[in-house]
């Protein structure tokens, strides 16, 4: 098991964040999140083409294909990887862990950091369900469809 942060996460403070393993789903719609925010966000994938590089594209992110420790800025405060990498198969990711005063996020850190912020609902389905399920954990309410 790879340990990421040390203590609770927020992205309150955060400034300049990059991505890497930018171009997946869940991470291009974390990108956007936090861009809208007005934090500065860059990021690397694969050069392989995904339907999420024209969503980055209308918010001015242009990932940088491949993973090299280069490719992280040197003022950037936080690193958000994608679960698809492991610092021992991505020299990228090694290189962020061993960054002084850079704090190294998963993707789902990052998003649960985003649910303590702010009341968050979450639409989940599944068609082999029959009934409507509801959670609620502290500020996040799921529903079940």
């Amino acid at each position: 098991m790879i340990a990421f942060t040390q203590s609770e996460p927020s992205l309150l403070s955060v400034k300049r964040v990059h991505m890497i393993g930018i171009k997946g789903a869940g991470m291009a719609a974390l990108a956007e999140i936090l861009s809208s925010r007005g934090i500065r966000v860059t990021g690397s994938d694969t050069s392989e083409r995904f339907f999420t590089d024209d969503v980055l594209a209308k918010r001015g992110i242009k990932p940088i294909e491949g993973f090299d420790p280069r490719n992280i800025p040197q003022d950037s405060d936080t690193i958000v990887c994608s679960t698809a990498y492991k610092p021992d198969t991505n020299a990228e990711l090694a290189s962020a862990f061993a960054r002084e005063g850079v704090r190294v996020m998963s993707y789902p850190e990052a998003v649960g950091a985003l649910t303590r912020e702010r009341l968050s609902i979450l639409v989940t389905g599944d068609a082999r369900q029959d009934d409507d399920q509801r959670a609620s954990f502290g500020n996040t309410q799921i529903f079940g469809c």
